[in-house]
């Protein structure tokens, strides 16, 4: 479904930011062996750095969900680089446009987007 424009709302960048937030503090934890790692603010807690990386993963999904399904634009209020272009790349293939994407599905690193332009 292609759309001229997303929709803007302060709920919508209320909780991207609060996505946002908790990825960062997710993936700010060192985490180099198996360890019990406990975020009270968050709720969240881990103990192998495989669930670390599933938690930082389910996180992005579900901010990936939520465009999709509200259309709203978020990717401005976002600090977090990478999760910035993530969300940008969603908001662009909303509106239609062509993009290339590369990934490494084994870390957030490597994470770019080329968005084509129209002619």
């Amino acid at each position: 479904m292609k759309k001229e424009k997303l929709n803007q709302s302060n709920e919508a960048e209320a909780y991207a930011k609060q996505l946002d937030a908790m990825l960062s503090d997710v993936v700010s934890v060192p985490h180099f062996n198996d360890e019990d790692i406990e975020l009270e603010e968050w709720a969240i807690h881990f103990f192998h750095k495989e669930t670390k990386e599933q938690i930082e993963w389910t996180i992005i999904l579900c901010l990936l969900m939520y465009i999709t399904e509200t259309r709203n634009k978020i990717s401005h209020v976002i600090e977090n680089k990478k999760l910035k272009e993530i969300c940008f790349s969603k908001e662009q293939s909303l509106l239609g446009k062509n993009m290339l994407m590369v990934n490494n599905l084994n870390s957030l690193d490597g994470f770019r987007v080329k968005i084509a332009e129209e002619e």
